[in-house]
């Protein structure tokens, strides 16, 4: 019953997880595995409502996710179920299905060349890969006093392509 509401169990885990730390923001994802499949939806609300506002203005963003699940996660739950890309190599992730799907802006950066990116779930995009990049915009789940995930959005405008950064393409 536990495994599947752990809501009931919160506060003992958290306490147990113990406070914030930089290290450790969420520190209830370390006791609670069940964290990583909660706030798909919340995420994908704050990520259509970006695409919105980049629609707004006649631009039609390029989304995709900075790890190997999140272009998933993103194609599910977001309005109308858009086609997301995997920039998850250029951060050192793991490989995905979608780094196999053509094309995509690490294999043919040349098709993507001018175009303006939603960068979802990390923060530490390299400037260098775009003309502007825009603040970072958090989204951090909680589920009452618990804070349960956190992601970052960033917006680049203007892809330039792969940067070379210590031996790794990075956006």
């Amino acid at each position: 019953m536990i495994v599947h509401d752990t809501t009931r169990v919160q506060p003992v885990l958290a306490h147990w997880a113990g406070p914030p730390t930089p290290d450790h923001p969420i520190p209830l994802r370390r006791l609670d595995p069940t964290c990583r499949l909660r706030g798909w939806r919340f995420l994908a609300t704050e990520v259509d409502r970006v695409r919105d506002e980049l629609l707004s203005q006649g631009i039609e963003p390029v989304l995709v996710g900075s790890t190997w699940s999140l272009p998933g996660e993103l194609g599910f739950y977001c309005a109308g179920q858009p086609l997301v890309y995997s920039v998850g190599l250029a951060f050192g992730d793991r490989h995905s299905q979608y780094d196999l799907w053509r094309p995509n802006p690490l294999a043919d950066p040349a098709d993507f060349i001018g175009r303006t990116f939603i960068i979802v779930g990390r923060g530490d995009v390299d400037a260098l890969a775009f003309d502007r990049l825009e603040p970072p915009r958090f989204v951090n789940y909680r589920e009452g006093d618990h804070a349960i995930a956190g992601w970052s959005i960033v917006v680049g405008h203007g892809y330039r392509g792969p940067i070379r950064n210590g031996g790794r393409a990075a956006y």
